[in-house]
């Protein structure tokens, strides 16, 4: 890795990879040196419009040197990402891959193993557990703030008719919106209940599926953690378990709004919970008195010369930082979203995928 700037590379030149890219760009210490796209024409556009600082044009990843850059950003749709990603662990390449990480189990297993047999770093962008909120929020809960958790209850919605990307409605091999916007209630279900110390036990879902494709457009689901052992060091008193009431739509904007529930007490998103600014700490102090603390944490300071073409992609720059942070201490997966963490939330996603396409559900157009 190289001392001065870390150096990014990017795949794929869509709307995503250019808020990443200006991102990126105002970041200190950070810099695109490389894109990669399908024809040089649309690199070089690209890299015109988004890398002031100067970045080489790439058709493809056979272009892709060792020592280039020190981490690829994969922000190609859902289904390209396996290839894509599979094609830079090969190269020994770090890789930070767009959520979801990939459209099936057995490719997101085939990834971890992959990145795990070469000793190469792999994240997916889960970039909501490297928000400064989301990072106190999980602080307080491992320190016992609120007692031991016994729900959460989360929703999460927008309209796909004002800004769906393509590849969401009309193509069921990316997921739906379980795979778009799904995952980032898991995500919550697991800073509530993380996997080393809870197991999934039980999921079930019903949704509203579109009339001539058959995809997810609104789902509501219930899953079930237990504890794996009751006798934690540590860790606070007495963990058994609970539930996850998990709701998302692209059928309506939501308030987006996420309560984590313990018997001491609550962390409460109470707006944008993907993409957190604040949260809410309420501590039991009596029967009859609850004490609130208020966490804000501003963004980063943004130049406004880019159109961003996603809420707070500004703040792009938190995993971007999570990255390097591992890569320089020599890690092989971020600690903010481990491998581990990945595998787990996929395998509750797939099993509501699977729970989903089994059962009968409502279909509109």
């Amino acid at each position: 890795m190289s001392s001065g700037a870390f150096r990014w590379g990017v795949l794929s030149t869509g709307k995503i990879c250019a808020d990443f890219a200006n991102a990126i760009r105002q970041l200190e210490g950070h810099q695109v040196s490389a894109v990669i796209s399908r024809t040089r024409a649309n690199a070089e556009k690209f890299a015109g419009a988004h890398c002031p600082k100067g970045a080489i044009a790439l058709t493809g990843l056979d272009e892709l040197e060792t020592g280039m850059v020190d981490a690829v950003y994969v922000g190609s749709p859902n289904d390209s990402h396996f290839k894509d990603v599979k094609a830079l662990l090969e190269k020994r390449q770090p890789v930070l891959c767009e959520k979801s990480l990939t459209t099936s189990m057995e490719e997101t297993d085939a990834l971890v193993q992959l990145a795990k047999d070469k000793s190469t770093f792999l994240m997916e962008g889960m970039w909501t557990r490297c928000f400064p909120a989301t990072i106190k929020a999980r602080e307080l809960i491992n320190q016992g703030a609120i007692g031991d958790i016994v729900k959460v209850q989360a929703e999460f919605g927008y309209d796909i008719e004002n800004g769906c990307p393509a590849s969401v409605r009309g193509n069921a091999k990316t997921g739906g919106m379980t795979m778009d916007i799904g995952i980032y209630l898991i995500e919550k279900a697991l800073l509530a209940y993380p996997s080393s110390h809870y197991e999934c036990i039980n999921t079930s879902a019903v949704s509203i599926n579109g009339i001539t494709d058959g995809v997810d457009l609104s789902v509501s689901a219930s899953v079930a953690f237990r504890a794996k052992s009751l006798d934690f060091q540590n860790f606070h008193e007495r963990q058994h378990g609970g539930v996850a009431s998990l709701a998302w739509t692209g059928l309506a904007d939501t308030p987006e709004t996420c309560s984590i529930i313990g018997t001491r007490g609550a962390i409460i998103f109470d707006t944008t919970a993907h993409i957190p600014p604040t949260f809410l700490l309420r501590q039991r102090v009596s029967r009859t008195e609850m004490r609130e603390t208020r966490f804000d944490f501003p963004p980063p300071p943004d130049d406004k010369k880019h159109n961003w073409n996603y809420p707070s992609s500004i703040c792009l720059q938190y995993e971007a930082l999570a990255v390097e942070r591992a890569l320089r201490s020599n890690l092989t997966q971020a600690p903010e979203w481990t491998l581990d963490d990945s595998v787990v939330a996929h395998t509750i996603l797939h099993r509501l995928k699977v729970y989903l396409d089994s059962s009968s559900n409502f279909i509109i157009d």
